[in-house]
C-alpha cells in the first residue's frame, strides 16, 4: 500500500511560469524541458479568457448607463432638471477588463498598507514528495490531477478555470498549477454585478471558516481552509481510485527553520506527527480491506482491529496533556492532537461507522470462521476417505 501526503496552496501565480516552454527550459529545477508542461485543459491566453468571462457583465453595466443617460435627457426635456446631462457622468466601461484592472490596489485594514489585487488566483495541488515521485508513474499522477480538476469544477463552479498545467519535468514532487478567476454575484451594485474576491466568492457559495485539516493548533478558522479541506478530501478520493492512500500533514522530519509554531517543542511536534501517521496508517489499512470485493475472515478481523486500535490511540493521546508557553509567556496545557483537530474529528466519524458495525463484523467473522473450519473439517474427512481408499486399493 502506497501512502503519501498532499499539498494545497494558493497564491498570485504566473501565467508565464505555468505555460511558457521556452522560458521554463532556462530554470534550474526543470530537468526535462521537452515534456515539462502538460496542459490539463486547452490553453488560452489569460487576457483573452478573462475579458471573455467579464464581457457579459460589462455589457449589462453599459446598458444600464445608456438607459440612465437617456432617462436623464427625458427628464431635462420635460423640464424636471435644469442642467443638460453630460456623457462623462454616464461613462461606459471598456471591454479590456484585464489591462484596466490588472494593477488595481486595495487597502489592508489590519495594517493600513496597500497591495495589488490579483487579476487571478493560482493553486498548487501536489502529491507526495521527491521520493514518492519515483513510486508513481507520470500517467497515474496526471490521471489523479485530471480527476481532482473535474471534481474542482463541480465543487467550485464560481471559480472560472483559466489554466491547469502539470509540470512533469521538474525535480521535486508531482504537482499541477490551477489558475482561476473567482466571481460572485453582487446585490444592488451601481457598478458591475459581480465581485472578484476569493473569500466573498466562497461565502456566496455557502462555505464557512474552518480549521485546516493539516494544522489546527494556534490557528484561527479561515474561509480558505474550508476550500482547501474540500480539495484535500477530493484529492484523497482521486488517490484512492489509483490504489494510493492519503496521509494528512505527516512529514516524518521537521525542519526547525520552517517551524510555524515557535512555542511548541520539537519533541512534541514529532510525537504529534508520529501519532497521526500511525492513526492514518490504521485508517488506510481498514479502508483498503473494506473496499475489497471479497473479504476473508482474517480481513474482517484486521479491519476491526484497526478500528479499535485507532479509537484506543485517540483516547490515549487525548488523555495525555502536555505543556507549552503561549505568546504571552504563559504555560498552558494542550493535547497532542490539538494540532490536527479537524482531521481527528473526521477520523472519529469514520471510526464511529466501524464501531457501529462492530457487532455485525464480529457476527460475520464468527460465521465465516465457522464456515472455514467446517470446510477444513470436510477437507480432512475427504482426505481420510482418500487415505482409506488408497489403503484398500493397495491391499
Amino acid at each position: 500500500m502506497i501512502q503519501i501526503s498532499g499539498t494545497v496552496t494558493v497564491g498570485n501565480g504566473s501565467e508565464f511560469h505555468n505555460h511558457d516552454h521556452k522560458y521554463r527550459s532556462t530554470l534550474k529545477h526543470v530537468i526535462n524541458p521537452e515534456n515539462d508542461v502538460i496542459e490539463l485543459i486547452p490553453y488560452k491566453d489569460y487576457k483573452t479568457h478573462i475579458n471573455e468571462i467579464m464581457r457579459p457583465y460589462i455589457e449589462e453595466y453599459n446598458e444600464r448607463q445608456e438607459k440612465k443617460y437617456k432617462a436623464a435627457w427625458e427628464r431635462f426635456n420635460a423640464g424636471k432638471i435644469k442642467n443638460k446631462p453630460k456623457k462623462k457622468d454616464y461613462k461606459l466601461m471598456g471591454f479590456d477588463y484585464y489591462n484596466d484592472h490588472k494593477n488595481d490596489i486595495m487597502k489592508i485594514p489590519r495594517n493600513g498598507k496597500t497591495e495589488v489585487i490579483p487579476i487571478f488566483r493560482s493553486f498548487i495541488i501536489g502529491i507526495g514528495d521527491q521520493d514518492d515521485k519515483k513510486k508513481i508513474p507520470q500517467e497515474v499522477a496526471v490521471r489523479i490531477f485530471q480527476n481532482t480538476l473535474e471534481q474542482f469544477k463541480k465543487d467550485f463552479p464560481n471559480f472560472h478555470l483559466l489554466g491547469a498545467t502539470c509540470h512533469a519535468g521538474e525535480r521535486g514532487y508531482w504537482h499541477f498549477h490551477l489558475d482561476v478567476k473567482p466571481l460572485y454575484e453582487k446585490e444592488n451594485s451601481k457598478g458591475l454585478k459581480v465581485g472578484v474576491g476569493l473569500d466573498k466568492t466562497l461565502i456566496k457559495m455557502g462555505y464557512h471558516s474552518e480549521h485546516s485539516i493539516i494544522n489546527g493548533r494556534d490557528k484561527v478558522p479561515l474561509l480558505f481552509n474550508a476550500m482547501r479541506n474540500q480539495i484535500y478530501r477530493e484529492l484523497e478520493l482521486s488517490l484512492a481510485a489509483e490504489g494510493i492512500r492519503m496521509q494528512y500533514g505527516v512529514s516524518e522530519r521537521k525542519d526547525p527553520g520552517k517551524d510555524s509554531g515557535k512555542n511548541q517543542r520539537l519533541e512534541d511536534w514529532q510525537k504529534t506527527r508520529d501519532a497521526v501517521r500511525e492513526l492514518q496508517h490504521k485508517k488506510n489499512t481498514a479502508l483498503d480491506i473494506l473496499e475489497r470485493d471479497k473479504i476473508s475472515p482474517d480481513d474482517l478481523k484486521a479491519a476491526l482491529t484497526a478500528a479499535i486500535d485507532i479509537t484506543d490511540k485517540i483516547e490515549e493521546i487525548e488523555n495525555s496533556p502536555r505543556k507549552r508557553i503561549d505568546k504571552n509567556k504563559v504555560v498552558v496545557e494542550f493535547h497532542l492532537l490539538d494540532q490536527l483537530r479537524s482531521f481527528v474529528e473526521k477520523l472519529v466519524e469514520l471510526i464511529a461507522v466501524f464501531l457501529r458495525d462492530r457487532d455485525e463484523y464480529k457476527r460475520k467473522y464468527e460465521e465465516l470462521k465457522r464456515e472455514k473450519e467446517k470446510l477444513k473439517d470436510n477437507e480432512n474427512i475427504e482426505h481420510k476417505k482418500t487415505d482409506i481408499t488408497d489403503k484398500c486399493v493397495s491391499r
